[in-house]
């Protein structure tokens, strides 16, 4: 299950980023196709549009490789919240069986760090009151 949660939310980043700039990028090459249409001259027309979609293309080659690298970040980004949750859930399951000497290491990210602090606590007021 946190699998699927951490993939499908590295996927609705990315879609989301790739979306967002086609847009954009969409927009604009029609924007400024349009307006240097009107102002250009007609025997130049055909160097300018092999030239102007030469540059799209490049634009669109490092868009590309942007996307790459975005995925891949994201996905190393996922892995670490994957184990830290991951932990967070064993050292749930080991409470749950009563064993409140358990160890819990969060190596991440400090919202985690947090809560296990959070966590250990909460352990520490439950042994006492079984001690009693």
């Amino acid at each position: 299950m946190l699998k699927h949660i951490t993939k499908s939310l590295v996927i609705k980043v990315l879609l989301l980023f790739i979306g967002a700039f086609s847009v954009l990028a969409l927009s604009a090459y029609l924007l400024i196709k349009n307006f240097l249409l009107k102002h250009i001259q007609i025997n130049e027309l055909n160097t300018f549009l092999y030239e102007y979609h030469i540059i799209w293309f490049e634009l669109f080659i490092l868009f590309l490789i942007f996307g790459v690298l975005m995925y891949f970040l994201l996905h190393a980004i996922g892995k670490k919240i994957e184990e830290d949750i991951s932990s967070l859930n064993k050292y749930l399951d080991e409470i749950n069986n009563k064993n409140y000497d358990a160890i819990i290491k969060i190596e991440n990210y400090m919202e985690f760090l947090h809560s296990s602090l959070l966590l250990k606590n909460i352990v520490k007021r439950l042994k006492n009151k079984e001690k009693k």
